[in-house]
C-alpha cells in the first residue's frame, strides 16, 4: 500500500522516485539524493507539500534500496504492499546534504524568524559490531541536548540515554528516541540515532544469513576432514566429506542473524575453497607428479587436457 504521503500522481515507488522499474541500485540513490536535495523541509518551511513528498521518497528509498524489501514489493505489488516492517535509511540524507544547506541537521542552528518554534530533532552516530547489530543490543549514549528554558536563554546539557538496537539491523538504519533532542517552553524534539556497522574479520551478512569462506588444501578437500568455522555463537566445528569440490557452500542451520522486524533466525553459508601454494619443494613437486600420474590413470582416456598436465601447470 502507498503512503498517505505520497504523490497523487505516483502509483508505485517507482514512480515517487522518478525512476523505471529497472533502474539500478546507483539510479535510486541517484534519484533519491535529487529529491532530498530539491524537498528537504529546511529548505522548505511550512511547504506542507514538499515535507509529504519528502516523506514519500524516503520510504520509497528505504524499501527500494534494500535487495529483499525491493523483490518483496515487486512481487506484492504497491496496493498490496505493506511498508510498516522496512527499516527506514536515511544515512545518505545527511551524507548528500552535508555542508550543502549549512548543517540542516545540527540542532543548534536556529532561524532568524523570532516567531515560536518547535524543537529542532538531534543525530547522533552509533557504531556497532558485527555481532551487536546482527543479535541485538541495548547501547548506552551521551547526548549533548539545548535547552531553551524559558525563551532566548539557551544552554546545553550532556545527558545519558538508553537505546534498544533490534536484531538484523544494518549501516544506515536509523532508530528514534522520542523527546531525546532539544528542549523548547514549546515542545521537545526527536532523537534520530543513525547504525554504522562495523565490519566483520571473517563474517558477512545479507538480511539474516551470514556467510563465510574457509580455505583447504587439496589433501583435506579430497580425503575429507573436519575444520573449525566462526559464527556468530562462537566457533563450531564442521565436517567436510571427502571429494568436496570449491567452491561448495554448506549450510548451518540456525546459526545466523535474527530477522529484522519478525520471528526466526537466517543460516550460515559456509564456501569452501582451496588453497594454492605459489612454491613447493623438490620433494613436494615430485609426490604432486606421482599423484598426477596416478590419478591419470584411472580417467577416461578419451577427456582431453589431463590433470597431470594441470598440476605441472600450476607449479
Amino acid at each position: 500500500m502507498m503512503s498517505e504521503h505520497s504523490p497523487e500522481w505516483a502509483t508505485s515507488y517507482y514512480d515517487v522516485l522518478g525512476v523505471t522499474r529497472g533502474a539500478t541500485p546507483e539510479e535510486i540513490k541517484q534519484a533519491y539524493r535529487r529529491l532530498a536535495m530539491e524537498l528537504h523541509p529546511d529548505r522548505n518551511p511550512d511547504d506542507q507539500d514538499a515535507a509529504d513528498r519528502f516523506r514519500a521518497a524516503t520510504e520509497a528509498y528505504a524499501i527500494l534500496s534494500d535487495s529483499n524489501q525491493r523483490q518483496s514489493y515487486d512481487r506484492a505489488g504497491h496496493q498490496n504492499f505493506d511498508p510498516s516492517g522496512a527499516e527506514v535509511r536515511l544515512g545518505i540524507v545527511g551524507e548528500v546534504l552535508e555542508g550543502l544547506l549549512g548543517g540542516m541537521f545540527s540542532s543548534l542552528r536556529r532561524r532568524a524568524s523570532k516567531r515560536p518554534r518547535s524543537a529542532r530533532d538531534l543525530t547522533y552516530t552509533l557504531e556497532l559490531t558485527f555481532e551487536e547489530a546482527a543479535l541485538g543490543t541495548e547501547k548506552e549514549i551521551e547526548v549533548l541536548r539545548p535547552i531553551e528554558e524559558p525563551p532566548g536563554a539557551a544552554r546545553e546539557v550532556t545527558e545519558r540515554l538508553t537505546v534498544r538496537i533490534p536484531a538484523g539491523v544494518e549501516t544506515g538504519s536509523v532508530r528514534t528516541v522520542p523527546g531525546g533532542g532539544e528542549i523548547t517552553p514549546q515542545a521537545r524534539g526527536d532523537l534520530h540515532v543513525y547504525i554504522q556497522v562495523a565490519p566483520h574479520a571473517h563474517l558477512r551478512r545479507k538480511g539474516g544469513d551470514v556467510m563465510c569462506d574457509v580455505m583447504l588444501s587439496y589433501p583435506q578437500v579430497v580425503l575429507g576432514t573436519e575444520v573449525e568455522v566462526p559464527t556468530l555463537q562462537g566457533m563450531v566445528t564442521m565436517r567436510i566429506p571427502p571429494g568436496t569440490k570449491p567452491g561448495r557452500v554448506f549450510r548451518l542451520r540456525g546459526r545466523g542473524a535474527k530477522m529484522f522486524g519478525g520471528a526466526g533466525r537466517g543460516d550460515q553459508m559456509v564456501t569452501v575453497g582451496v588453497e594454492v601454494p605459489e612454491a613447493v619443494t623438490p620433494d613436494q613437486r615430485q609426490i604432486l607428479e606421482q599423484l598426477a600420474i596416478s590419478l591419470e590413470r584411472t580417467r577416461d582416456r578419451n577427456v582431453q587436457g589431463g590433470f597431470i598436465d594441470r598440476v605441472r601447470n600450476w607449479f
